[in-house]
């Protein structure tokens, strides 16, 4: 009896150590959204960087462009950030985040804008893209964009859409940890729908509605919500307002918002963008590191041999006291 015991006490010593090698080359488990680090923004003309406590924007460089950047994301992978431009215009754009330039990537497709953009965690850049509509109405179409061309790929509308759109207006979209893409409707001349805040379907591109937005006051936000979206790894969803058009300067300005309940919280009360419309959100950090240990394949692969040898012996001392 003592022989095999002292062989199986080698083997689950053994085990054990592949366990914890198992553990210790994955202790964690690495999401690629939402993000962390620089918050980036876009303001019609420029690459700014926004203080998350004051909520005040510094100029990273002027873009070199005129149409400005409704939608701004940066690729988790390279850290390359990419933008669509404004005015009915269908071209994305790369950005250095080193000195605010932007170069020409390439057209998406003809009358095809990106009001909105976001990496999901696999990578893949996705958009909201005004097709139905004129310049500034924001989006009423899911698409994907490939970040080699520039080409979109439609995924479908996130209303109904015949002639004119059920649901348009949608200017933001962030993925959250979950995976769940979210969407931030503004009521403007051209927009259509509830505004509030929409889940949307990556599929298909169907949007739901989830709640309108307002101040913990609530006073309604439909005019100033946000035309840019982000979740950061602490699971705080930011956002940049849009210039309304009621009065100069009065957009641009940093908030949070509760994706439950649509309450809207100022950061402060400064503008980071002097003015003018927040379009794009991005974090330069893609990677999330949960605290929650994960086990390798040779971790689950130990974790079996340990509870097999522990099952045989308890049978093999229940037989042997049976036998007695």
């Amino acid at each position: 009896m003592k022989p095999i015991l002292n062989k199986l006490s080698m083997s689950l010593s053994g085990i054990a150590l592949v366990l914890v090698i198992g553990l210790t080359f994955l202790p964690m488990q690495a999401q690629a959204i939402p993000g962390q680090g620089t918050l980036y923004g876009t303001s019609p003309d420029e690459l700014i960087t926004i203080d998350l406590a004051t909520g005040i924007g510094t100029v990273v460089g002027p873009s070199g462009a005129i149409l400005g950047f409704p939608g701004f994301a940066i690729d988790p992978a390279t850290g390359l950030g990419f933008a669509g431009c404004g005015e009915g215009c269908d071209e994305i754009w790369n950005f250095n985040l080193g000195n605010g330039m932007a170069t020409f990537l390439g057209l998406m497709n003809g009358g095809v804008v990106a009001s909105g953009l976001d990496f999901s965690a696999e990578g893949v850049l996705f958009a909201s893209l005004n097709i139905v509509s004129g310049g500034g109405s924001g989006g009423d179409h899911l698409g994907t964009i490939n970040t080699q061309t520039g080409v979109a790929t439609v995924i479908g509308p996130f209303g109904n859409c015949p002639d004119i759109c059920t649901l348009d207006g949608i200017e933001a979209i962030a993925f959250d940890s979950q995976g769940n893409l979210w969407g931030s409707l503004r009521t403007s001349a051209f927009s259509s729908g509830a505004p509030g805040l929409y889940l949307i379907d990556t599929a298909t591109g169907s949007a739901t509605f989830v709640t309108s937005l307002e101040t913990a006051g609530g006073f309604s936000m439909a005019r100033q919500a946000p035309v840019s979206l982000q979740f950061a790894c602490d699971g705080t969803l930011y956002g940049g307002t849009a210039q309304t058009g009621q009065g100069a300067g009065d957009g641009g300005v940093l908030v949070t918002i509760n994706p439950a309940t649509g309450i809207f919280s100022f950061v402060s009360g400064v503008s980071a963008t002097g003015g003018s419309s927040l379009g794009g959100l991005a974090f330069d950090e893609g990677n999330c590191i949960s605290n929650v240990p994960t086990l390798s394949e040779w971790g689950f692969i130990a974790m079996a041999g340990i509870l097999g040898l522990v099952s045989f012996l308890f049978l093999h001392r229940k037989r042997t006291s049976l036998e007695v």
